[in-house]
């Protein structure tokens, strides 16, 4: 097995993960989804050398963590100080080219995501908009797995929405 199939396969296991989340009506595990997917997913940006979306994606897991687990009740002051966080990281970026750029539109997509946590529609709408952009990133640095993943993720979040809302389907 060569590096990059390793690398690649580290990326389709944190898409595994993150897509299984979007189908869990409870907020919570929907989340609980984010921080180890985004856990992973810096671990496969590590692996292909795509250090602004690693750093970017590890500052979004731990956000995600202490806001929606930890010290919910500040989280407008952990949002802000992790979008500071990558607005610093990305405009420091080594290539300064737009790519390097793109995470700083994600973050504050999904720090709206998770600022709105409680929010079943509002999560997931902000949650796509996020994925739409990671489309981009994965685009630009040659993630396929993250093409994949963000394609299909945005796919599993409307078909979670229309589940959730047509059919009633009951929390799990």
């Amino acid at each position: 097995m060569s590096f990059e199939f390793f690398a690649q396969a580290v990326g389709f296991l944190a898409f595994t993960i993150g897509v299984c989340g979007y189908q869990f009506k409870d907020q919570k595990k929907l989340f609980t989804t984010w921080v180890i997917a985004d856990s992973i997913w810096t671990i496969h940006y590590i692996l292909i050398a795509a250090t602004t979306p690693a750093l970017a994606v590890s500052i979004a897991a731990v956000r995600t963590l202490l806001v929606v687990f930890v010290f919910p009740q500040y989280k407008t002051q952990l949002i802000a100080l992790a979008m500071a966080c990558i607005t610093l990281l990305c405009l420091l970026g080594e290539d300064g080219h737009i790519g390097s750029y793109l995470p700083i539109l994600s973050a504050l997509c999904y720090s709206l995501a998770t600022y709105y946590n409680e929010s079943y529609y509002k999560s997931r709408f902000f949650a796509g908009t996020g994925k739409i952009i990671w489309i981009a990133i994965g685009v630009y640095f040659v993630s396929y797995a993250e093409i994949t993943a963000s394609l299909v993720g945005l796919t599993s979040i409307l078909i979670g929405v229309y589940r959730h809302q047509f059919h009633k389907a009951s929390p799990q």
